[in-house]
This record gives C-alpha cells, sequence and structure tokens, in this order.
C-alpha cells in the first residue's frame, strides 16, 4: 500500500526536528554512577512532540480525538496510553498505544478486530532519543 512509505517520511520528518537520536549512543559513555534527576516525566516531554498527538504526559490513559486526514477538521475518537520502563540510570523506554475503533478509521481493511491499535517505542536519555519500534495498524493522523 503506497501509504507506509508516506507515513515513514512525515515521522523521519517530525522526528528529526526533536532529537539527536546519535546523543543516545553517547549517552552511556556520559553517565556513570551519578544519581540521576532525569525523571520519566523528563522522558515523556522530550519525545511526546514527535507524533503531534498528545499523548498522556506521565504514565495513564486518555480519551480524546485524533485527525484523521481527508477533509479537514475530520477526526476519530481514540484511547492515547503511555507507558515507561526504566532502561539503566539515566535512560527510559517511552512507548505510546493509539487504540481506536475499526468502524471509525480503517484503511488497512481489516475486518477481523473491532479495535485497531499502533504503537510506538523510544530510547530516551538526557541526551537524546531514537525510535525503537512501532507497530500495528495504520493510525489515523498519518493518512492524508
Amino acid at each position: 500500500m503506497k501509504m507506509v512509505p508516506t507515513i515513514a517520511s512525515i515521522f523521519v520528518l517530525l522526528v528529526t526536528g526533536c532529537f539527536d537520536s546519535a546523543a543516545v549512543k553517547n549517552e552511556s559513555a556520559q553517565s556513570t554512577a551519578q544519581p540521576s534527576s532525569f525523571t520519566e516525566e523528563k522522558a515523556i516531554a522530550k519525545v511526546n512532540c514527535v507524533l503531534g498527538t498528545a499523548f498522556p504526559d506521565k504514565p495513564g490513559t486518555v480519551q480524546c480525538k485524533v485527525g484523521a486526514g481527508g477533509p479537514p477538521g475530520r477526526t476519530v475518537p481514540a484511547t492515547l496510553q503511555t507507558k515507561v520502563q526504566k532502561d539503566g540510570p539515566s535512560s527510559y523506554l517511552v512507548t505510546f498505544i493509539e487504540q481506536w475503533s475499526a468502524q471509525d478509521f480503517n484503511s488497512g481493511g481489516n475486518t477481523n478486530k473491532s479495535t485497531l491499535e499502533h504503537y510506538w517505542t523510544f530510547k530516551v536519555t538526557p541526551n537524546g532519543s531514537a525510535l525503537l519500534s512501532q507497530g500495528g495498524d495504520f493510525p489515523p493522523q498519518a493518512a492524508l
């Protein structure tokens, strides 16, 4: 499907504007035994701008509407969840999960599920962040 390269291109542009992924590779050399003031809330804040959607700024879930492409102003009711896992003395894994009804938006033609989902997982350090993985169903806000 031609939408997948489009979402990848848009995502790369958004990600590039928010952080320097090369900093993640240097993080382990810079952080040693000092206690870190880098909190999970700071980690979430570093990557929450990447997706252009208002995921919770602390671990938890919110109900909202996300843009769905097509005519201006089109939205889809969604559930946005933020999960955080400590991944070292000063690093976190931040996962954003978006769920929506297949009746409201279903560009992939997936008729087996009533609820669709997409996730993004980032490694975040005080010096930067990097997208580790993403997957699931095609998200509404990625539609043109």
